[in-house]
């Protein structure tokens, strides 16, 4: 960080020490204030952040993913389902990771569960991507109607109003 002689001096003000920098002071200064700034930034990073404290989503994230499927047109509560369904997995295929030996049963398991994840986050995507589909058929026909309905009222709007794009 770069600091100038105008907030040396303001900072020398604020804590009754001279005004008149020298070259060591403002060496001195810049040295203890990136010292001051590591240390806060060592703070700021080792307090937990809420999710590592809680993993609950905040009423805001909520709000924010069901106005998303909303406008998006996808089914929130089987959104819902799926994503439930794998965290249940992870947690599974997460035990199962975390142990050194595995037998073959759980070998398979594993398997089972990387195979069960893989499904459902594809039939997530799929979704999604469904509803976006939608959502563009809809908007194209909306559009196509108000165009219709324009011409049929007679409204003279220019070409480059009615297809800005060249279409």
């Amino acid at each position: 960080m770069i600091v100038t002689s105008t907030e040396y001096a303001q900072w020398q003000r604020e804590y009754g020490k001279s005004t008149q920098p020298n070259a060591s002071d403002g060496q001195a200064f810049a040295t203890e204030l990136a010292v001051q700034q590591s240390i806060t930034h060592e703070q700021v990073s080792q307090v937990p952040t809420q999710e590592e404290n809680n993993n609950s989503p905040t009423f805001s994230e909520d709000i924010f993913e069901y106005i998303l499927a909303n406008r998006l047109g996808v089914d929130k509560q089987t959104l819902d389902e799926i994503k439930q369904e794998l965290k249940a997995l992870e947690a599974e295929q997460d035990g199962l990771k975390g142990k050194t030996t595995l037998t073959d049963a759980q070998r398979q398991r594993l398997e089972l569960l990387n195979e069960r994840i893989d499904v459902l986050t594809q039939l997530m995507q799929d979704l999604v991507k469904q509803a976006s589909e939608r959502a563009a058929q809809q908007e194209a026909q909306q559009s196509l109607l108000s165009a219709q309905t324009v011409d049929a009222l007679g409204v003279n709007v220019p070409d480059n109003i009615k297809h800005p794009f060249g279409m």
